[in-house]
């Protein structure tokens, strides 16, 4: 078993470096958390809040009863677009959980039907709670913004910033995970800039070409710039927001809000144009027609995952 899945990942990254899309998406994914463990890791606490106070019992004498808690993270997350797949939540909708007119004892349908039963209650603002967050893209960490009155505010994103603001670190705070899958995105990445690139055989191959034509990534700047794009579609910028100059009694609470950074492409999004290609990229492209059929043939993704899915059947 462990040795198929090693082989399955194996194949995936072959076909992600062929250029295979979905499979340089997935890849992507994995390692920036929108699959697999570290996913788990990321959103497992702002499922739950340690300082909200302990709800009631729906049923007195059943512990277990006690209806989910929306921690400030998740209500934002699910009450924004931006992070959401469908339409997002409203105040009113979080609150009631989906529950049928009946479960309020003071409706019509109660009086005339009875009491709706306490644990269909329980079972139903579970249900919703757990089919709900699994529509949320969780964020990599959260941007403080501080308020100097009438002064222009200061977005940080190290731990010691979100510690003075009272609030929690989440995911890889920290890191600076998302500003380096940002300057990836940036149209004017200086990152993919420094990728190996094909000589142009446009013109005639000097000196400099020939020690410059060993082995290097098929993957064009482009190609790798318009994935990351994708990715950031599927990372919600959270920021918390509060004055930092108030104290004591006078110190208003914070407010989260979720956006989507102004690169991030993606199904329900319009088009982002990408610049023209240049000569750099049209190399790229004419290496790719010179090339003889069988490296054709090994590059192709498509026979990749062919062999990807033969070993698995």
């Amino acid at each position: 078993m462990l040795m198929r899945r090693v082989q399955q990942d194996s194949l995936r990254l072959e076909a992600a470096l062929a250029g295979d899309r979905k499979a340089f998406g997935h890849v992507l994914d994995v390692a920036y958390g929108r699959k697999g463990k570290l996913k788990w890791e990321i959103l497992q606490p702002l499922l739950s809040d340690p300082q909200a106070p302990v709800p009631d019992r729906i049923i007195p004498e059943v512990e277990r009863s006690r209806p989910p808690v929306y921690s400030p993270e998740l209500k934002a997350l699910l009450s924004s677009s931006a992070s959401r797949i469908g339409k997002a939540l409203t105040p009113l909708a979080i609150s009631q959980s989906n529950l049928p007119p009946r479960a309020d004892p003071q409706s019509e349908e109660a009086s005339l039907l009875g009491p709706f039963s306490k644990r269909r209650e329980v079972n139903i603002r579970w249900r919703y709670f757990r089919t709900e967050w699994k529509k949320v893209f969780f964020p990599l960490e959260v941007s403080v913004e501080e308020r100097h009155g009438s002064d222009p505010s200061v977005e940080k994103t190290d731990r010691d910033s979100v510690f003075r603001a009272g609030i929690r670190d989440v995911g890889l705070q920290g890191a600076g995970v998302l500003a380096e899958i940002q300057t990836f995105a940036s149209p004017a990445s200086k990152a993919l800039q420094s990728i190996p690139k094909r000589p142009n055989r446009r013109r005639p191959m000097d000196a400099a070409d020939a020690r410059s034509s060993l082995p290097r990534s098929r993957l064009a700047p482009r190609f790798v710039q318009r994935r990351y794009r994708e990715l950031l579609y599927r990372l919600p910028i959270l920021k918390y927001s509060y004055d930092k100059l108030a104290e004591g009694s006078s110190r208003k609470p914070g407010r989260y809000s979720v956006s989507m950074d102004p690169n991030a492409i993606g199904a329900s999004l319009p088009s982002v144009r990408i610049p023209d290609a240049d000569d750099d990229h049209r190399a790229w492209f004419d290496h790719s027609d010179g090339s003889t059929k069988k490296s054709r043939e090994a590059a192709k993704p498509s026979r990749i995952m062919g062999e990807y899915n033969e070993r698995c059947d």
